[in-house]
């Protein structure tokens, strides 16, 4: 029932319904101070308008701050690979900004990766001049990379994100290091 229909049942306006639903949500001491007198129902209503904005912005701010938590493990785990694969820091820098580049081009094979069919997204890529030697070039690091983090990662701005702090974090520890 709309509050039109219901309002001449309770006999009083759809506006003041309106203003009553909106009030409810206020906060348990402005809902106090409203059923002493103290301020309109109409007050209560804006009142509530105010807090429920708040609760949005706090949501807002919390599912940022997860996001941005989420991109700074990530690039946590994406230089703790460096190290496990003894990647020289000279390359860490090139190895993030060609990944960066593959996953922009990645439109075509994204969904392959995302299904599961990560080596068959890998054969179609790979680039011939890998070696078997174990000397693996800049390139083969930037598609695992890419790879990874299209398969690990499914928010794009947390993934771009990860991408840029792992590359901060790399050149924030070569300023250390001189």
């Amino acid at each position: 029932m709309s509050l039109r229909e219901l309002a001449p049942h309770l006999k009083c306006s759809p506006s003041l319904l309106s203003y009553l639903l909106r009030a409810a949500q206020a906060p348990a001491a402005d809902l106090a101070r409203a059923r002493m007198g103290d301020i309109s129902t109409r007050a209560l209503a804006a009142i509530a308008g105010t807090s429920g904005t708040r609760g949005t912005v706090r949501q807002h701010e919390a599912i940022a701050f997860e996001r941005e938590r989420a991109a700074f493990n990530a690039s946590k785990t994406v230089l703790s690979w460096f190290e496990d694969e003894q990647v020289a820091e000279a390359d860490q820098s090139q190895i993030i900004e060609k990944a960066r580049l593959q996953l922009i081009e990645a439109q075509g094979w994204k969904e392959a990766v995302i299904q599961n069919r990560l080596d068959d997204a890998v054969c179609e890529t790979r680039n011939a001049q890998i070696e078997t030697s174990g000397n693996r070039p800049v390139a083969w690091f930037a598609l695992r990379l890419a790879l990874w983090s299209l398969r690990r990662i499914s928010d794009d701005w947390v993934r771009n994100r990860a991408l840029e702090l792992a590359g901060g974090e790399r050149s924030c520890s070569l300023a250390s290091t001189v």
